[in-house]
């Protein structure tokens, strides 16, 4: 399960390495707002070199947005050098025409791509339906709050961004797609990051991006589920087994709680999600 993506460019230190030290669900490299035109050629070779060496732990890379020269040159090196990452993440999202694009370009070299689209726009937001019905090749999406809330004139802390989290969160979840909420700028307020972790998993996000690594145990652990949460899908399941035994109902009680079908499914996916 992913629940946290340590983002960093590639040459401000070593991304895997610094990810498999704080037990980051994936490294996560950046190859868009954070590394500047004249080194985005530099930071490919760091990139390439790093993703031939890491065997150990799952690998994102951001590459710039594909009506951009430096997003169509990201493509091709990748392709021209035959090395992946697990997952490709395209920002600035706005229509699935461009997601289909990148996927049927990239699935030629790399059968198996996964991509992660970032919705950080009001008119990505408006097509987010057309977005996830209309492509095979997504396996997640990703809030973008600084740019939406940039496109709405605002800074994050003066917007309540719940109704935009909200449909990205139910987008991603009606094709079973990862929903991973975007970073929490603040580095030194740790009540902050924990609050955005947790308004986030009440949204029914799997996880979020950390721009810092002291950010990444806080963030595994509000996004793992609880020992309550898993106290409760064991008896849910046990339960289960015992109705199947018995043959005589769909329905039993757990904890003054009716459990049916719903309750069983939602319980195996808790038990899955802890490993």
């Amino acid at each position: 399960m992913i629940k946290s993506l340590l983002c960093a460019p590639p040459n401000k230190y070593d991304v895997v390495s610094k990810s498999i030290e704080v037990n980051a669900s994936v490294a996560h490299f950046d190859l868009e707002d954070s590394v500047p035109e004249r080194q985005k050629e530099k930071a490919r070779d760091l990139i390439s070199a790093s993703l031939l060496r890491n065997n150990q732990i799952k690998t994102a890379v951001r590459i710039n947005a594909i009506d951009t020269k430096y997003g169509l040159e990201d493509i091709l090196f990748f392709i021209n050098r035959e090395v992946s990452p697990d997952f490709f993440i395209l920002p600035k999202v706005e229509a699935p025409e461009s997601v289909n694009i990148v996927g049927d370009i990239l699935r030629q070299a790399f059968p198996n791509v996964k991509l992660f689209c970032v919705i950080e726009s009001i008119k990505a937001l408006k097509s987010l339906d057309r977005i996830v019905n209309a492509s095979s090749y997504i396996d997640g999406l990703i809030f973008g709050s600084a740019d939406f809330s940039e496109s709405m004139g605002k800074v994050p802390s003066a917007l309540d961004l719940t109704f935009a989290r909200t449909e990205i969160s139910l987008a991603a979840n009606q094709i079973n797609a990862y929903a991973i909420d975007s970073p929490c700028f603040s580095l030194e307020n740790i009540n902050e990051l924990d609050q955005e972790c947790r308004i986030a998993r009440r949204l029914g996000y799997h996880g979020k991006i950390a721009i810092h690594p002291k950010q990444v145990s806080l963030i595994n652990e509000v996004f793992s589920p609880t020992q309550e949460e898993l106290d409760f899908s064991n008896e849910v399941i046990e339960a289960s087994e015992r109705l199947n035994h018995k043959s005589c109902s769909s329905i039993s009680t757990v904890k003054s709680n009716m459990i049916g079908p719903p309750f069983i499914k939602m319980a195996r996916k808790i038990i899955n999600a802890a490993g």
